[in-house]
């Protein structure tokens, strides 16, 4: 269901009969349906045109933006919406169990505190993210989120350009440490939260871990490491896409002599751009049903290529291929197998493949999009 506030200046032209205007009887059965689903449109939001009805909903869609695009305009204007009508309704919303924000403009610390004040609320998600302003650890603390069990901030691709890393980056902190105890699931950009945060907080339910995005230009700890504080961590994704931030060490493998159980429990492992040094390969846990090891990069854009990346675009050569199947024929449990290779698949790969892994029911094999990654950008816009 798509909130609009706009209404026909003549009523004629829309011959739709207004859902509060339909029997008792019709609004009891179908508001649960209707209404199961709320979005407002990225337009101003309206609560007299919402209604009782909102008190069915389930889960909330809010941005606090929409674009406005002119004709000629490549580049849309973004104006805020005025969501301050909610404040009063969103912690009586009994239903409210997911709730998704889209933010590109300061986040208003009052509409955050009423909306995460819901205690019904299982499911966060913001998509865009955008967390910077005044410190939210003293609003967490107090707010009611241990129904909460899966988390998800992922930024956007251009992120406007005056947001300050410092600040949003201790307000996910805060976000991380009041609701780790009760999650389950956590998806998160990279680009947002550092490594030894991830690694010094207590996991105690965490069962799924999924980073995306950049790499964080903090300290860089090996995988095994973050992960110590996870024990019932049972999938893992750091699908990390190629950029020119600086890696200053292992990324994936290391550290399993030091922090070696929780590791060795992972049943899922999904992994991006892994560097010839890294260690993991020798280092996959025995418990692994799901092995993929991508190659991962934004669309084609000129300026990414202006300079040699520092966590390049690393599709799997013949040799590194060898010895991934190599490690994965220590995985007798191993059931589904995704490769980021550099050359097409060759019929004696799915051989070499079918040896080592006999007991595959999902084989999922992609050749780089670029063959050269030291190409100039000449030659990588000639392949596009």
């Amino acid at each position: 269901m798509r909130v609009d506030g706009r209404r026909s200046t003549y009523p004629e032209d829309n011959p739709l009969v207004p859902f509060s205007s339909t029997s008792r009887h019709f609004r009891n059965v179908a508001a649960p349906i209707l209404f199961e689903i709320v979005d407002n449109d990225q337009r101003s939001w309206a609560i007299p045109y919402v209604g009782d009805e909102i008190f069915f909903t389930r889960e909330l869609r809010l941005r606090d933006y929409f674009n406005i695009k002119a004709y000629h305009d490549y580049t849309p204007k973004t104006t805020a919406v005025n969501l301050n009508p909610l404040r009063a309704i969103a912690p009586t919303l009994v239903n409210l169990s997911r709730l998704e924000l889209s933010l590109k403009m300061p986040l208003d610390q009052a509409l955050f505190k009423a909306l995460l004040s819901n205690s019904c609320i299982e499911s966060l998600r913001f998509k865009p993210v955008r967390l910077d302003g005044p410190l939210l650890e003293d609003i967490v603390r107090d707010l009611p989120l241990s129904r909460i069990s899966i988390l998800s901030m992922i930024v956007e691709q251009d992120r406007p350009r005056d947001i300050v890393s410092t600040e949003e980056k201790n307000n996910v902190r805060a976000i991380l440490k009041y609701l780790s105890a009760s999650l389950t699931t956590l998806e998160m950009s990279g680009n947002i939260v550092e490594f030894p945060t991830l690694a010094e907080i207590q996991w105690p339910q965490l069962t799924h871990l999924r980073m995306t995005d950049r790499i964080s230009d903090g300290n860089v700890i090996p995988l095994s490491i973050v992960v110590a504080n996870m024990p019932l961590l049972r999938c893992v994704s750091y699908d990390f896409i190629a950029s020119l931030e600086f890696q200053q060490g292992p990324i994936f493998g290391g550290g399993c002599e030091t922090s070696p159980s929780v590791f060795s429990k992972i049943e899922y492992l999904s992994i991006s751009n892994v560097q010839p040094r890294d260690r993991l390969v020798d280092e996959l846990p025995a418990s692994l049903k799901t092995l993929r090891v991508l190659a991962l990069r934004y669309p084609f854009r000129f300026y990414e290529f202006s300079q040699r990346e520092h966590h390049p675009y690393t599709p799997l050569n013949a040799r590194e291929v060898h010895r991934w199947l190599t490690a994965a024929t220590s995985l007798g449990d191993l059931v589904e197998l995704a490769l980021t290779t550099k050359d097409a698949p060759s019929p004696a790969l799915i051989a070499q493949i079918a040896s080592a892994c006999p007991r595959l029911s999902t084989l999922e094999l992609e050749q780089a999009s670029f063959e050269d990654i030291d190409a100039s950008l000449q030659s990588q816009y000639k392949l596009v």
